[in-house]
């Protein structure tokens, strides 16, 4: 929320309303290789995905996963894990499965990868990897600072703010935007794809005004 308030008026008037997240990478402390991967809280995310069973996250440490994971980690409803944190704390995390689900609605999430991760390796280098779990903000204020672990505040572009002139002056309005919240601090970041939208609608255009047609 504090990071919603960063981006100037002028910039979110152009912008769908922001979806705050958290997330965080996670490792549970017992198992001969546990896997590890990425604590996801998206405000709003189970109405943005399809819930296979059980039910959505609604206390800390709930977390949903997915069907991946319950095939190789052996998980199920009411399995438990407990995760380390990044700082010296005595306070692990322990966090209850309430449900399994697959991914929906893939604009809402911002290219977020939830799936597709998930895997674990044998031979003389094993290693394993988890699926994102899903889970509630409040086991992030709950816990100790996690490993990786970093808030957003992220939006799409209007669609009737999505013209040539627009997209090139909010692209604009974004690189002086970045320079400022950087300015706030060196760990705040505007990370936008749209720099690239912008340098190729530019490219195109100095093309454009290179190519002679032959009648």
């Amino acid at each position: 929320r504090d990071l919603q308030a960063l981006v100037p008026d002028d910039v979110a008037a152009r912008l769908e309303t922001p979806v705050l997240g958290r997330t965080a990478i996670v490792t549970p402390v017992a198992g001969d290789v546990p896997p590890t991967g990425p604590l996801v809280w998206r405000d709003g995310a189970c109405e943005h995905l399809r819930l296979l069973s059980g039910t959505c996250p609604a206390a800390p440490g709930e977390v949903l996963v997915s069907e991946a994971d319950v095939d190789n980690f052996g998980l199920s409803l009411g399995s438990t894990r407990t995760v380390g944190s990044a700082v010296d704390s005595p306070e692990d995390v322990r966090l209850e499965v309430v449900g399994t689900y697959a991914p929906s609605d893939d604009e809402w999430w911002h290219g977020q990868k939830l799936v597709g991760i998930s895997s674990a390796f044998g031979g003389t280098d094993p290693s394993a990897a988890h699926d994102a779990w899903l889970t509630t903000e409040e086991t992030f204020v709950e816990a100790p600072i996690l490993t990786g672990e970093t808030s957003q505040a992220g939006a799409l572009v209007r669609a009737d703010s999505a013209g040539v002139d627009d997209v090139l002056a909010l692209g604009e309005r974004l690189r002086v935007m970045a320079q400022d919240v950087r300015a706030e601090g060196e760990d705040l970041h505007v990370d936008s794809g749209l720099g690239a939208v912008t340098d190729d609608v530019r490219a195109q255009t100095r093309q454009a005004h290179r190519t002679v047609p032959l009648l």
